[in-house]
Parts: structure tokens; C-alpha cells; sequence
């Protein structure tokens, strides 16, 4: 079995110790109420990932500091690889269009969370050029998903965006 380490920005009021399902009925790789947990390669690349999402929702970034958040890593136990997409199948642009409106990419991960393929799926990040950074996404229905989760190391660690931001 191999480690794998995976990071994600929580909302502090939310967070229940454990990773957990994203809420969203859609978003770039899911749609339909499908459940799934999105995460990052890199704590930083997870916090620009959350300042997107709050951009692209119009959520006022000058008021996060009125928030309590939590930066999560998890060292999962794998026993395959993560699935990794082919980025060169993804149409021209794919990145520009809202997480919502993302059609094509939803269609890609709706295929794999039906197909139950595998425990993570490599995505590329819609926040930096293609190829520069990674999301995976977690697939709850994955025979693995409670043994890697029981087994997964967590940790997590108070996060200000206004102290980071200044």
C-alpha cells in the first residue's frame, strides 16, 4: 500500500474532525447530487482553490476574516493509484466556463463516480495553466473509501486568510 497525502480548506463551523462530502449538487467534475470530496496536491494550491470558489460565488473576500476556517491534509493508504485523466480529451478553454456551467468536465466525472473506477481521480486545477497543479477527487461509493478513511492520517490546522493575505 502506498501513502498519499490530499488537502482541503474547510469552513471551521462544518469541519467534524474527519474529511467529509462536498455539499454542492454541482460542480466542475460532478453534477446530478452526486456526492464527492474535492481535494488538492498541496495546501497552497487548496487555499487558491477556496479563493476561487468564494470568487467565482461572489462571496466578499474582505469579510473572510470573520470566518473560522481549517486546512486539513489526510495521508490516505492506497492500494491502487489514483485514475488520472487525459487532460489533451478536455475540450480547448475548459477552465474559463463556471464550475457549474462546466458541461464537459462534469461528464467526466460523473462517468468515473458511476463507474466506481476508483478510490481517486487525478483532475487538473481550473485555478492555475493546465498541468501546473492537481485536484483529486475522493469517490465515497469506492469499495475503499471507508478502509482508506479509517486508516487515513489526519491533521489539521487553524487557517486566517487575512493573516495570509494580508
Amino acid at each position: 500500500m502506498e501513502r498519499f497525502t490530499v488537502y482541503r480548506i474547510e469552513d471551521r463551523m462544518y469541519w467534524e474532525g474527519r474529511p467529509k462530502l462536498a455539499f454542492q449538487p454541482v460542480e466542475r467534475w460532478h453534477s446530478g447530487g452526486r456526492k464527492v470530496i474535492y481535494t488538492a496536491e498541496s495546501a497552497s494550491l487548496a487555499i487558491l482553490e477556496r479563493l476561487k470558489w468564494f470568487l467565482t460565488r461572489n462571496v466578499i473576500v474582505t469579510n473572510l476574516g470573520e470566518r473560522s476556517f481549517i486546512i486539513w491534509r489526510a495521508d490516505l493508504l492506497l492500494r491502487e493509484p489514483p485514475e488520472e485523466i487525459d487532460t489533451s480529451a478536455l475540450p480547448p478553454n475548459w477552465w474559463t466556463a463556471p464550475a457549474w456551467l462546466s458541461h464537459e468536465t462534469q461528464e467526466v466525472g460523473n462517468k468515473w463516480l458511476d463507474e466506481n473506477r476508483s478510490l481517486l481521480l487525478k483532475v487538473p486545477s481550473s485555478a492555475v495553466p493546465t498541468g501546473m497543479g492537481w485536484n483529486y477527487l475522493i469517490n465515497p461509493q469506492h469499495a475503499d473509501f471507508n478502509r482508506a478513511l479509517q486508516q487515513a492520517t489526519v491533521a489539521e490546522t487553524d487557517f486566517d486568510f487575512q493573516h495570509y493575505l494580508g
